[in-house]
C-alpha cells in the first residue's frame, strides 16, 4: 500500500457520514491532554506565561 492509497482509505473513512467533528474532536482533546502532560520545552514555556495571563 503507498502512500496514496492509505490517504484515500483514510478519507473515505473520515468522510463517511457525519463522522468528522466527531474525530476532530478526539483529536483536538489527545492534543490538549498531549501539550499538558508531556509536552515539548517550547510549548510548556508558552503554556506557562499564558497561565501567568490568566
Amino acid at each position: 500500500m503507498n502512500l496514496s492509497e492509505g490517504l484515500l482509505s483514510i478519507r473515505r473513512i473520515v468522510s463517511e457520514g457525519k463522522r468528522l467533528p466527531i474525530y476532530l474532536g478526539i483529536f483536538s482533546t489527545c492534543f490538549v491532554l498531549w501539550l499538558q502532560l508531556s509536552s515539548p520545552a517550547l510549548v510548556a514555556e508558552i503554556i506557562e506565561r499564558l497561565e501567568f495571563l490568566v
